[in-house]
């Protein structure tokens, strides 16, 4: 009878041990819930680079147009001209057939590019890194048939 007694009382004691396991896995999941409610994770905790300017850190631009649209270029440029960028060129891209605007990271510095694509109102998904370290730009921007809907203005 004592062996029985002894298997169940560590029978008992396991699930003692168990249920406190348990009970601490839920405490911190419903702990970690509760976190994410009261501080829901923003823009900066997916990885999006948080815009904000260097003084002294000139980033150089070109901008082309590919929409077609009369001036495009020129008017990007101008809304983009100011402390902080230089528009070293502006012109037409190859064609004339790019339906969204796109800004491409010549220079392999991602923070550059995303302050360009949050100044004209575009998605960090619009951004495209294509390094090329014989071009002396940091950003070429393609304007597309989406030109009208930029934010081009302060």
């Amino acid at each position: 009878m004592d062996d029985l007694s002894a298997a169940s009382s560590e029978k008992e004691e396991r699930f003692k041990q168990l249920l406190l396991v348990s009970a601490i896995l839920i405490n911190l999941l419903v702990s970690i819930y509760l976190f994410l409610l009261i501080f829901p994770p923003g823009e900066e905790s997916r990885g999006a680079v948080k815009v904000q300017e260097n003084k002294g850190d000139v980033i150089t631009v070109e901008v082309l147009n590919g929409s077609g649209i009369p001036n495009a270029s020129a008017m990007i440029a101008d809304y983009l001209r100011g402390p902080g960028i230089d528009i070293l060129q502006t012109g037409n891209y190859e064609t004339f057939d790019i339906d969204e605007t796109m800004v491409i990271d010549l220079s392999g510095n991602y923070h550059k590019a995303k302050i360009i694509s949050s100044k004209l109102g575009l998605d960090s998904l619009r951004i495209v890194t294509i390094t090329n370290p014989s071009r002396l730009l940091d950003i070429s921007i393609i304007a597309g048939k989406d030109f009208k809907q930029l934010k081009l203005e302060n």
